[in-house]
């Protein structure tokens, strides 16, 4: 069994952690979140580490929000 900590990225920066509602459950949650994941790498052409750190070292004003 594995123990699922899950954080919603807040507006100023911070973060908090996410609350699930009672339809759904933290597999469900992974399962679509690990599809949005994929579809986003896809979209903006993200394949390795390098892609990433370039666009997390944009300024803000041009920065894709994560």
């Amino acid at each position: 069994m594995y123990q699922i900590k899950v954080l919603e990225l807040l507006e100023d920066g911070t973060s908090r952690p996410y609350e699930f509602t009672e339809l759904e459950t933290a597999q469900e949650f992974v399962r679509h979140a690990t599809f949005d994941l994929k579809v986003w790498i896809e979209g903006y052409n993200i394949f390795d580490r390098d892609d990433f750190l370039k666009l997390r070292s944009m300024p803000q004003d041009e920065a894709i929000p994560f």
